[in-house]
């Protein structure tokens, strides 16, 4: 991406944070999420404004722990994903909670066990890990990219010809506040393109 590009989608961003300033931990995490696309080859501008405009969503650009901790779901007791649906798998060990942590807010044993194994991170015994901003770089870049999160990836709503920032949503969330995100994504890309 050119400096000047950049430079635009820095600005874009900061005009929809409060007060109008990005953090020195929000340009750090914007800096680690473009590291991490380039790594993994996510060069479209629109793949690229969706992830930033996902980060923001979910946590404001700084990898955070879930508000909660995973109260009231069955990912914050001592269970984790079954193969069918609704299916639940109690275990004991490790002694963990495997709540929402970093950009995107990753969620259950089986997916720390996954990102912690395609990223090297011993994230199973230490999923606080997935708070370190270039792990939760690489777990947002990597799982919108390659469908990690729900089934469907970036390519599924950005292409050459597909520009579908609303319904690209289900990438991590189904539709929950698809209209919300798309609005920043817009503001995100705005003059970069």
């Amino acid at each position: 991406m050119e400096t000047k590009s950049i430079e635009r989608l820095f600005n874009n961003i900061r005009a929809i944070t409060v007060g109008k300033k990005l953090s020195q931990v929000q340009v750090d995490s914007i800096n680690a999420i473009l590291a991490s696309c380039a790594k993994h080859t996510v060069t479209d501008i629109h793949q690229i404004g969706y992830i930033l405009a996902t980060a923001y969503h979910e946590s404001r650009l700084k990898p955070v722990e879930e508000v909660g901790k995973g109260k009231g779901y069955d990912y914050g007791k001592k269970l984790d994903m079954g193969a069918g649906v609704g299916k639940r798998i109690p275990y004991t060990m490790p002694d963990v909670l495997y709540y929402g942590r970093g950009f995107v807010q990753i969620t259950w044993l089986s997916n720390y066990r996954y990102f912690g194994k395609v990223l090297g991170v011993d994230l199973v015994n230490h999923p606080e890990l997935a708070m370190q901003i270039p792990v939760a770089a690489e777990i947002i870049v990597m799982g919108m990219k390659n469908g990690s999160f729900t089934g469907k990836k970036l390519s599924n709503y950005f292409t050459g010809v597909t520009n579908d920032s609303v319904n690209a949503r289900r990438i991590v969330n189904g539709t929950d506040c698809a209209g919300l995100i798309s609005a920043y994504y817009n503001h995100i890309i705005e003059g970069v393109i």
